[in-house]
């Protein structure tokens, strides 16, 4: 199989509406719409295998682990906040 190469899009803050709809959880209804944009996030980068693990049909705990080529060193701090 043939690994696609990852193409990066710049990174933005998120707008204050939008940070406020994710903590009061308007922006994932179902834990099936999270693991289906993270699955679809690890295959952005380019992830060969993406593996899932789901606890308490998905509202204890979800984990998508890849083999992508993750987020760049520039664009960690805007991901997080800091």
């Amino acid at each position: 199989m043939r690994r696609k190469e990852a193409v990066w899009i710049k990174s933005a803050p998120l707008s204050r509406d939008l940070i406020g709809k994710i903590a009061t959880g308007e922006v994932v209804e179902r834990p099936t719409a999270a693991v289906k944009e993270l699955a679809g996030n690890s295959l952005d980068t380019g992830a060969a295998s993406v593996k899932v693990e789901i606890r308490e049909d998905g509202l204890d705990y979800i984990r998508v682990t890849d083999n992508g080529c993750g987020i760049g060193a520039t664009d960690i701090r805007l991901a997080i906040g800091t």
